[in-house]
């Protein structure tokens, strides 16, 4: 096992549940505070909300999927498997997420299914 990739992996994920809770209060909360203020999306200023706010927390699974793959490596020797369930199950969450957060108005929801699909199978 190699120890600084399990360091690094855990790290990954720390910083990304911290960058996800951290910018929810101090960046995105203030952003969607700005009311009419904010730019419209597709006609929308809370479309653009929403867009905001799940692609703020994309960049929170994307680390945590890197994470839970970098810890995956350090356990000697990578799965080929597992990394690709671990990349696929990364974008199902994406996937979910924007499909969830744009209420399915947001393209690339569907992308993010098909990328988890063909890495899984």
């Amino acid at each position: 096992m190699n120890k600084s990739l399990l360091v690094a992996g855990f790290l990954s994920i720390a910083i990304a549940l911290v960058h996800s809770f951290l910018g929810e209060a101090k960046v995105v909360k203030p952003l969607l505070a700005l009311g009419e203020g904010m730019p419209k999306l597709a006609g929308s200023r809370r479309f653009m909300g929403r867009v905001i706010r799940f692609g703020w927390h994309l960049t929170t699974v994307a680390f945590v999927g890197l994470g839970a793959l970098i810890i995956s490596i350090s356990k000697e020797p990578l799965q080929y498997i597992t990394a690709l369930e671990i990349i696929s199950a990364t974008f199902v969450v994406s996937s979910l997420t924007v499909l969830i957060g744009s209420r399915g108005k947001h393209f690339a929801w569907p992308v993010f299914a098909v990328i988890a699909a063909l890495t899984w199978f």
